[in-house]
């Protein structure tokens, strides 16, 4: 199937989409969708390949893709990321927003991290912490973008989370990680 459910709506879309998927999967049908949607792709799929310059870059259950990116290509590619350089020992990382646990203990040395937006939650920032300052702020439904100054960094932090409230420029806040930070190798 190429592109069938692009010229519905959005309501439509995602009720055609389920009810096709549970057509297919009734009937025991195999079926190939190509859509360019990665969220089609991820919500229809019991398996996703995701192809680069005419090769599989990474095949898997929707969720493996989605939160064990093979590289920060894929990651990015898939969906929203934070993915920050860090220095990396024994199962932690440490980078711009702290220091962190990750998924893979034995990587040791420079690396890059990557977060989903819904590992992510903003909170205020403790007086005696060295907080972020919330810069601006870019409010779209479900998830904010937020551009946060770091003390002593030059480069502003831009990241994505859920709209769990509205961050005010100026507002003092701190970054908590839920989970572990996928580590890609230098």
């Amino acid at each position: 199937m190429d592109e069938p459910f692009s010229a519905l709506d959005t309501g439509l879309r995602a009720a055609t989409r389920k009810a096709t998927a549970d057509l297919l999967a009734q009937a025991g049908v195999a079926s190939i969708l190509v859509t360019h949607d990665q969220n089609e792709a991820l919500s229809f799929a019991s398996q996703v390949a995701v192809m680069r310059q005419g090769r599989f870059a990474q095949v898997g259950t929707p969720y493996e893709v989605y939160s064990r990116p093979v590289d920060e290509e894929t990651a990015l590619f898939l969906g929203d990321a934070l993915v920050l350089p860090a220095e990396l020992r024994g199962g932690r990382a440490r980078c711009a927003i702290g220091e962190i646990s990750t998924d893979d203990p034995h990587a040791v040395g420079q690396g890059r991290v990557m977060l989903r937006p819904e590992q992510l939650v903003i909170s205020p920032s403790p007086a005696d912490g060295q907080p972020l300052t919330v810069r601006d702020v870019d409010f779209s439904g479900h998830l904010s973008t937020l551009t946060l100054a770091m003390p002593g960094q030059g480069e502003p932090l831009i990241v994505k989370t859920v709209s769990r409230q509205l961050w005010r420029p100026g507002a003092a806040v701190r970054i908590e990680v839920v989970g572990e930070a996928r580590v890609f190798a230098r």
